[in-house]
């Protein structure tokens, strides 16, 4: 569909008695524009995917946790991986409590031990950049608590603790980027669901 559109251009006129001359419309400047037609009837929004159904966790599969586990303690300085390493835990139906460094992840640990509702398992990164680490966190622990297993998280710069974790004092090791399903398993090994 073409639309034509008069645009007014201002051309000076003597006003009535000799006043204020007043606008007049040059009829010969016109300009045109292209309208695209309204469609007749929007098409209706396409359906959102189908949420994935969530089967009961079975051990060994990335399911969703039917019984609890024990208290986790999680330690990781960036905030999204500790926001979805908590995610992830509470699906497998852990307690979770997350630290951003290795002072606050001992002053959690410390007062867990106090109130009588200790960490079954920890989850550390190595690697804090502005902070205590897993590494120095996981010493201290095991000066009072030697049997609390300890997890090494790392994705670089650690190669050598990851290697020959055991004689750092970790219990296993999982490396970044992981999956679902290596962290259920891992989670199954330490911490089985109990009824």
């Amino acid at each position: 569909t073409r639309v034509t559109v008069i645009l007014p251009a201002i051309v000076p006129q003597a006003g009535p008695a000799g006043g204020s001359p007043e606008p007049a419309i040059n009829q010969d400047q016109v300009a045109t524009q292209r309208v695209a037609p309204e469609p007749a009837t929007p098409p209706p929004p396409a359906p959102l995917p189908a949420a994935p159904t969530e089967a009961k966790h079975q051990p060994g599969s990335a399911g969703v946790a039917a019984a609890k586990r024990g208290r986790v303690l999680v330690m990781d300085d960036e905030p999204d991986i500790r926001r979805i390493m908590v995610l992830l835990l509470e699906r497998l139906g852990c307690q979770v409590t997350a630290a951003a460094d290795g002072e606050q992840g001992l002053a959690l640990w410390q007062q867990s031990r106090e109130s009588g509702q200790p960490f079954a398992l920890v989850l550390t990164d190595l690697t804090v950049p502005r902070g205590m680490g897993g590494l120095e966190m996981t010493r201290t622990i095991h000066d009072q608590d030697p049997e609390l297993p300890v997890v090494a998280i790392s994705g670089y710069g650690k190669e050598s603790v990851m290697a020959r974790y055991q004689e750092y004092g970790f219990a296993a090791t999982i490396g970044k980027p992981y999956t679902f399903e290596q962290l259920t398993q891992l989670i199954d090994q330490y911490l089985p669901p109990r009824s």
